[in-house]
């Protein structure tokens, strides 16, 4: 750390400089400042959207087995889910009650359960596999619906129920990646 002012080396302690005697704080600040901008940086997500923490991305690993369901990635990433097809199953009942021709039927909704129901299961026992299978999955579906409903207009609803989704299955992947890496390493040493 350097002076501002005069550019004298400075210890990184002191609050004013020993040769001109001006304040150095303002430096170490600005030094701070992009030391955690630097880590904020780190472990970005799909668009810099979906992120995790280096000190959160070490908990869930550490903590692997013993983290409660809505603590752990892979357990907030399986009830994400959950519940936005618990919502969306809500938005098809209305559409059923108030349309007498609407686009997706039950039907469509028990065949899509017989794909959902088993990858979130496996999501939520920590297979890699099934999260990205998921991934690819919600993907289809929600791009499937905004096909379906959107013959005349955009739908912006698929889109946002999409990026809810996909954000706790990214982090949820990026945890198993972690922690099957920590499993490599502690087997091979």
């Amino acid at each position: 750390m350097h002076c501002p002012n005069c550019g004298a080396k400075q210890n990184g302690d002191e609050k004013f400089c020993a040769k001109c005697g001006q304040p150095v704080v303002a430096e170490v600040a600005s030094t701070a400042t992009k030391s955690i901008q630097t880590s904020k940086k780190k472990n970005n997500g799909i668009f810099g959207m979906f992120t995790i923490s280096d000190e959160e991305l070490k908990n869930q690993v550490e903590n692997y087995d013993t983290l409660p369901v809505t603590k752990s990635s892979r357990g907030i990433a399986a009830l994400t889910i959950i519940g936005l097809l618990a919502f969306s199953f809500l938005i098809v009942v209305g559409l059923n009650l108030f349309i007498s021709d609407s686009p997706i039927s039950y039907s469509d909704v028990l065949w899509s359960l017989v794909l959902y129901v088993p990858l979130i299961y496996f999501v939520y026992r920590g297979h890699m596999w099934a999260t990205v299978a998921l991934a690819a999955w919600y993907t289809v579906d929600k791009l499937g619906t905004m096909l379906i409903l959107s013959s005349t207009h955009f739908n912006f609803g698929a889109i946002i129920f999409w990026m809810i989704g996909i954000g706790p299955l990214w982090v949820a992947f990026k945890v198993e990646q972690a922690y099957r890496k920590k499993k490599i390493l502690a087997s091979q040493g």
